[in-house]
């Protein structure tokens, strides 16, 4: 497995947002890659290795995944979800945004975050 621990993947539907989060990475000097996708359902994709991003010398294993919780189709619960068993393995760092997220998806993000640990 190809891990790169300064890299990282932002799962952020709107594309304004998006750009702003990848400058400021940038900005700070943070990572060395940052990849980009718009949705859970590639979001998943990424993580295990699926259709485009089943190459993982050109997709490596992000040290930290920037996940939105609101997203069309699987949204960002529904990633974290299907993503807990490499949660448990200690794969990936996970930052969930949440920013606009009433407090029912805040607990329930954080209950399924504690499943994890």
């Amino acid at each position: 497995m190809i891990y790169e621990p300064s890299s990282i993947l932002l799962v952020e539907d709107e594309e304004a947002h998006a750009e702003l989060t990848v400058r400021a990475i940038r900005k700070a000097g943070n990572a060395n890659r940052i990849d980009t996708v718009p949705d859970g359902e590639k979001a998943l994709d990424y993580l295990f290795n699926r259709g485009k991003y089943s190459d993982r010398g050109q997709y490596p294993t992000p040290g930290l995944v920037l996940l939105d919780i609101k997203l069309p189709g699987a949204d960002g619960i529904e990633v974290l979800k299907k993503s807990k068993r490499t949660m448990r393995s200690g794969k990936y760092r996970w930052l969930c945004l949440l920013l606009l997220s009433g407090p029912r998806i805040l607990n329930h993000a954080t209950s399924i975050m504690q499943t994890v640990t």
